[in-house]
């Protein structure tokens, strides 16, 4: 554990370094932890790029409700003590997560420069990364299969569209397992795909319907199951 870093008899960690000296300013925290009642858990905190806490061992109960994350202010005593402070406030802001195959690169706020907002795996389901990408996000696929539709229906805005990516192209395929359509694009506007391979569908492979302004390169797009539909390797 680093020198500026206490661990507390009540299982908190104190920072020996003032508050004070980070009020008014923007603080960069990235939390990497594996969370566990035995001692195979780890917590590993940076702030501002340094690390400041890395302890080894049990990290959470063991309870029916399970670990979970708050992030917020605390007032110290709040249940027995008064005082004359009537507001505290604290900002959020860039906040990002990753999953087990994520990097500190990744979703560190100090990281300004990286194209990719959020990153898929082949065990992320898409729509639990379709409906965070906003205006000029860019959502970067990691290799591997993936089983789950691209469905995508979102708007991006001329000079703000949404980008969906091969991290590495041709090493991000969409299998639709010959029962469903793997890249399927509708009531959108103003999107970029690039770099992904779309394959085994139950019709078009890689369909746009309803849309505009759909910018689409170095996509492949192959293997549809029925032999007497009108279906395309691409159907715009």
């Amino acid at each position: 554990t680093p020198s500026d870093v206490k661990y507390t008899r009540s299982g908190g960690y104190t920072l020996s370094e003032p508050w004070i000296n980070d009020r008014g300013k923007w603080t960069d925290w990235v939390w990497h932890f594996k969370l566990s009642y035995n001692n195979d858990g780890w917590l590993r905190v940076y702030k501002n790029g340094k690390l400041v806490v890395n302890n080894k061992g049990g990290n959470c109960y063991n309870d029916d409700q399970g670990p979970h994350i708050s992030i917020g202010t605390y007032k110290n005593g709040w249940k027995d003590r008064q005082d004359d402070t009537a507001d505290r406030v604290v900002y959020f802001d860039d906040f990002k997560l990753g999953d087990a195959d994520s990097s500190y690169n990744e979703v560190s706020p100090a990281n300004k420069n990286q194209e990719c907002a959020f990153y898929a795996t082949p065990s992320t389901p898409f729509p639990f990364l379709l409906r965070k990408l906003k205006p000029g996000n860019t959502l970067c696929l990691k290799d591997g299969v993936y089983y789950d539709s691209l469905n995508v229906k979102l708007n991006g805005t001329p000079q703000k569209p949404i980008t969906i990516k091969a991290l590495n192209d041709g090493k991000a395929i969409i299998d639709g397992g010959f029962n469903k359509i793997p890249c399927y694009i509708h009531q959108s506007k103003y999107i970029n795909i690039g770099g992904i391979i779309c394959r085994k569908s139950s019709g078009s492979v890689f369909a746009v319907n309803g849309s505009q302004f759909i910018n689409i390169k170095r996509v492949s797009a192959y293997d549809v199951k029925p032999k007497n539909c009108n279906c395309h390797d691409f159907s715009v």
